[in-house]
């Protein structure tokens, strides 16, 4: 897809799919809503049109991983502007890659135009990096937050209202260790 992206993306046009394409994404989306952001495959954008990211919010996760919190007190004023797509389609999907500009003097986010900045035309695709990145890791992050869940519940199951009190904390307070490294 992302070297379909480019060839287009030369001849000054977005690369377009059938509609399939896009639902099997929004499909795959939809299935992993359950993982950490930073463990999916595909994500549906919170919002439509442009808007600013958080370190918070599960696209910057799912962007960043690991690096969210850091590339934000680094690089970024609190938020970082996503410039969404501007085209609606039907009946077809748009392709674009997705690329941060400017991290010297105020950091955004683009999915969309052609250009990778100023310099008018992406040449080549890096493959293989989603799957390296998660090879670092191990374990995901929904692995881990999981089976901690299932080890709590198997410590404190006899006792409901403590497990109940202290699983989310402790679960999501693991998880956001981790997050930071």
């Amino acid at each position: 897809m992302a070297s379909s992206a480019v060839r287009a993306h030369r001849n000054g046009k977005y690369f377009e799919a059938n509609a399939g394409v896009y639902e099997s994404a929004r499909d795959l989306a939809k299935s992993e809503t359950a993982k950490e952001p930073e463990d999916r495959t595909a994500i549906i954008l919170s919002q439509a049109g442009d808007f600013q990211l958080t370190s918070e919010m599960d696209e910057s996760k799912f962007a960043l991983g690991k690096f969210t919190k850091p590339y934000f007190e680094k690089f970024t004023q609190g938020t970082i502007p996503l410039w969404n797509l501007s085209t609606d389609s039907k009946n077809q999907a748009i392709v674009n890659y997705l690329w941060f500009d400017h991290p010297q003097y105020d950091s955004g986010f683009l999915c969309r135009y052609r250009d990778l900045d100023g310099h008018y035309g992406a040449f080549g695709v890096r493959r293989g990096v989603r799957e390296a990145h998660a090879q670092n890791f191990g374990y995901s992050l929904t692995d881990v937050k999981n089976a901690n869940l299932q080890n709590i519940h198997e410590i404190l199951g006899s006792i409901p209202e403590l497990e109940k009190a202290l699983s989310e904390s402790l679960t999501s307070g693991l998880v956001e260790k981790l997050r930071r490294g």
